[in-house]
């Protein structure tokens, strides 16, 4: 009876994770909204470990341990640190769980994407190439992000855009200030949201 019931939780838990696993791979390509996740701290909990994970991960395929657990820590405290305190001057703090969970899981979803795309990369690879796969991923960034402020603070298509724009050359100038590419890294390829725009910004 015992090993009955352990099986049958263990199975109801599989079931949640695959559903929640479900809503972040939607909400990563904008076909569901922060409000279809559920609203507690275990499903942040979950999202978090997974965008650092694959956060982490990405950024191994170019960078050292310390750098890419840097980066990681610095970019989803920032971000959760802005959108909790956007909710609170709104007065909506109940939607920071879904709000943050939805970026951070559909975070992992895209992190995940890039990985493989960076392994098979070389350097003797077009740069042509590089450049388009460094693109599609920026937009799709940029475009996950400007789909949760928008469901989040409920604006304008045009203002969560240009929002998640803002959001993003902030992020990434500050990324080039505590690491300087020229300096820490030997290459100039990024295989994380943020970090995809270090090469934009050093043409800048």
């Amino acid at each position: 009876m015992i090993l009955f019931s352990e099986q049958f939780v263990d199975s109801i838990r599989s079931a949640v994770m695959a559903a929640l696993l479900t809503q972040y791979f939607n909400i990563a390509f904008l076909m569901a909204k922060p409000q279809d996740l559920p609203a507690g701290s275990n499903q942040l909990t979950i999202a978090l470990s997974l965008s650092f994970t694959s956060y982490v991960l990405a950024s191994l395929t170019h960078y050292g341990f310390a750098q890419s657990v840097g980066t990681a820590f610095v970019d989803l405290a920032l971000s959760g640190l802005l959108i909790y305190v956007a909710l609170v001057a709104l007065g909506r703090t109940e939607r920071f769980y879904q709000a943050y969970g939805a970026l951070a899981g559909a975070g992992a979803v895209l992190n995940t994407a890039a990985i493989p795309l960076f392994l098979v990369r070389s350097e003797e690879q077009a740069s042509l190439t590089a450049g388009l796969a460094d693109f599609v991923l920026l937009v799709w960034s940029l475009s996950l992000l400007a789909h949760v402020i928008r469901h989040t603070f409920e604006v304008r298509m045009l203002f969560s855009v240009v929002l998640a724009f803002c959001y993003f050359l902030f992020v990434v100038s500050l990324l080039s200030t505590l690491w300087p590419p020229d300096v820490t890294f030997e290459s100039d390829e990024l295989s994380n949201f943020q970090s995809l725009g270090y090469r934009w910004w050093e043409s800048v």
